[in-house]
């Protein structure tokens, strides 16, 4: 072998070996040497320090626990002009937290942190691996310009902890200062439950925790056993109005999270670093309503959850009129029916060029049914009659479709606005509805969609086969509504009840 293939083999050998180790070694067998990113979900095994056990019971220090066996805790409650705030000695947690204004929605507070039967609870608690102080004493309680300040202490033989919270007059936003002093070696762990809102049941609870690539992942519980989430950035929970997320913390404190179901709530936990001197960490929640102005003022990411998709542009426009006519009604439902109207109305060029459209059609089908009776014993005579038919009557426009498709687009529009605005949840209509975020409780709506369909076919001369399918329609429509919210409903009944007023109108002044 001479000097040049020498050389070849060997640099031949040295680039194989090279790409052998990067592409197969280390990204198949070296995985622990993978650099970990935020968002990035594994499954749990003692191995490695990032895969360590899940930590979710919490064990409490006994003198505290004997303590509060004999002794209430103290509350104290925090009042801002957008919720009321009832804090407990009791871990230093949020036993309650009730919204009472939401965009003008002022009919029912809702309450979305409760701390249930038992009283305890663990929104905002700190705790740690072996034992947790319980026993918090409020040290300071102060406002000023438009910010509340407490400051909980707990002094145990694990050391000394510092809370300090401070809550918003003009915003949820809830910051935490936490200061631990150790007296050994601490793992601290944030825990808080995610909104829970009576009456919406389990469909709605969604863990919420940021992705690789900095959006929202929206998860199920069967989605999480046994999953945590390295370095989260954002992660909480949210039902079908509200969300409790953590959405800021310094950069050295959230090293995971993972999640939990304890007596019916979604439970998250934030693990922070090990900790053996004196240290202080600055965190932040949201923790209110789906409200776009909300979300945005803090946090961009959660306006994902509004789940408005690529009709955004579209269903803001929609939620904000109908915000601005309920302020001048004072009633959802009556607001409902006006914008409806108002939509109606701006639609009606479209729509009359439908029905001129859609009436040409029915011209053009019934004479074309007439020659093929009339010819049809004679195919070329029948042909020619057709061809001469088509000509006379001539393209048909293709503006006829836009009414109908422009009214699907304002359809799914505000279909995306009703099912998500916290604004509908037991807000009244009249008598019979008490809540328009739920279903018709008498399926009077979806019966004034029937009637509304097949009314104004029966006075009418037509085939019998075209009432039959019109009556079959009405039904399959009716069986639709029924199945939708009562919000929802009412604008499907205005919308064809406006149609029926707007055909009569036209017939009268022809």
């Amino acid at each position: 072998m001479d000097t040049k293939q020498f050389f070849t083999s060997v640099s031949f050998a040295i680039v194989t070996t090279m790409l052998i180790n990067y592409f197969i070694i280390d990204r198949f067998f070296n995985k622990d040497t993978q650099e970990i990113k935020s968002g990035q979900a594994f499954h749990v095994t003692p191995l490695e320090q990032m895969n360590k056990p899940l930590a979710t019971e919490v064990n409490f220090i006994d003198e505290d626990t004997a303590f509060f066996s004999k002794n209430e805790p103290e509350l104290t409650k925090i009042v801002t002009p957008l919720a009321d705030i009832v804090f407990s000695s009791r871990g230093a947690t949020i036993s309650n937290l009730t919204c009472k204004r939401v965009s003008g929605h002022v009919e029912t507070p809702l309450e979305i942190i409760s701390s249930g039967a038992t009283g305890a609870s663990h929104s905002f608690l700190v705790a740690f691996d072996d034992t947790t102080p319980l026993n918090y004493s409020l040290i300071d309680k102060s406002y000023q310009e438009g910010i509340h300040t407490l400051t909980y202490e707990s002094q145990s033989a694990l050391g000394m902890i510092t809370k300090t919270f401070k809550l918003y007059d003009d915003n949820y936003k809830i910051d935490l200062l936490v200061t631990i002093d150790p007296r050994t070696t601490l793992n601290p762990r944030m825990l808080f439950t995610a909104p829970k809102l009576a009456g919406l049941g389990k469909d709605y609870d969604t863990a919420l925790v940021n992705s690789q690539k900095n959006s929202i992942q929206r998860l199920k519980m069967n989605d999480l056993v046994d999953k945590a989430f390295a370095m989260p950035t954002l992660c909480g929970g949210a039902d079908r109005y509200f969300i409790n997320a953590f959405i800021k913390s310094a950069p050295t404190f959230a090293q995971r999270c993972y999640f939990v179901t304890k007596d019916d709530l979604l439970e998250c936990i934030v693990e922070g670093p090990e900790v053996s001197t004196k240290s202080s960490w600055e965190l932040s929640w949201y923790c209110g309503p789906k409200e776009f102005e909300s979300l945005q003022a803090s946090d961009p990411r959660l306006t994902e959850l509004l789940d408005y998709g690529w009709f955004a542009p579209l269903a803001r426009p929609l939620l904000f009129l109908l915000k601005y006519l309920y302020n001048f009604v004072h009633n959802f439902g009556l607001a409902i029916i006006i914008l409806t109207i108002l939509l109606n109305l701006a639609l009606l060029p479209f729509t009359a060029r439908g029905d001129k459209i859609l009436q040409k059609t029915t011209d053009f089908s019934k004479k074309m049914q007439y020659l093929e009776q009339k010819y049809k014993h004679d195919k070329e005579r029948l042909a020619q009659e057709k061809s001469e038919l088509i000509q006379k009557h001539g393209a048909f426009d293709a503006l006829g479709c836009v009414s109908f498709l422009l009214q699907t687009i304002f359809f799914i529009g505000l279909n995306k606005v009703l099912s998500a605005s916290v604004e509908l949840y037991h807000a009244p209509f009249f008598g019979w509805i008490t809540d328009l975020s739920v279903k018709d409780p008498y399926y009077l709506l979806p019966l004034c969609v029937f009637l509304g369909i097949v009314i104004p076919t029966l006075n009418t001369s037509g085939d019998i086969r075209q009432k039959a399918t019109t009556f079959a329609m009405g039904l399959f429509i009716c069986g639709i509504v029924a199945q939708l919210s009562a919000g929802l409903a009412l604008f499907i009944v205005t919308n064809v009840l406006t149609r029926v007023v707007v055909t009569r109108v036209k017939k009268m002044l022809k």
